[in-house]
Order: structure tokens, then sequence, then C-alpha cells
């Protein structure tokens, strides 16, 4: 699988937010991830439901596979605090190898994954 290249912009002050990552070059929408913010997807998605779909951004962080790429290293720390505070949820659309997507949507999880029990 290509590596997927992220391009961070000033849109982690809301509650919920969306990140388009793409993994050629020119870019095809493979996947669509959701920031959203902890205080809601603990509150609003049953447990079940976010260990199957949603991941920890401050776990995933904390794997070291996270890298902001398009600013300077100070600012993308600052990125990645605020990121850090969010749950995501990732929507794959074109299958890996296809010329074109299907319609069928995957929902990869984070490598550093850990269920939640609470």
């Amino acid at each position: 699988m290509a590596p997927i290249t992220i391009t961070a912009r000033e849109f982690l002050r809301k509650s919920c937010n969306v990140c388009c990552l793409n993994r050629t070059i020119p870019a095809r929408l493979t996947d669509v991830e959701y920031f959203v913010a902890k205080s809601v997807s603990r509150k609003e998605v049953p447990l079940k439901d976010w260990n199957k779909y949603y991941h920890d951004h401050e776990v995933e962080i904390a794997t070291g596979r996270v890298q902001i790429l398009d600013m300077p290293e100070a600012q993308a720390k600052e990125v990645a605090a605020v990121a850090a505070q969010t749950d995501g949820i990732i929507f794959h659309l074109w299958p890996d190898g296809a010329k074109a997507p299907n319609g069928v949507v995957g929902h990869p999880q984070s490598v550093g994954h850990k269920h939640r029990t609470k």
C-alpha cells in the first residue's frame, strides 16, 4: 500500500472537521477522515461502534506515524496538539488497485488503535 499524503490546514477549531486522504499523484480521493471532538464522539457514539470505527488521535500521534508536512515544525506541533483532542473515523472510498471506485465503503482502522472500555 502506498503511503498516505495528508495536507493539514487550519481546520481543527470546530467539533468536527474533515481530512481528505490520497495515495497517488495525481490525487484520487481514496479516503475521507473526520476529526470529531472527543467531547462529541464519546458522548454520541455507542462504545461498541466507537471501538469498531473510531480511533483516538492522541494514541495515533504517539505511535510516531503521523507527520504534518505542509507547515513549519513548531506550527505542526500545535496542530498535532489540537488533533490529539479528537477521535477519527475513516471512510475508504476507492479500493486499493482498482481503476475506479465501486461503491463499497470501508472503514480502515488506525495502526495504533486501542479499544476503549468506557
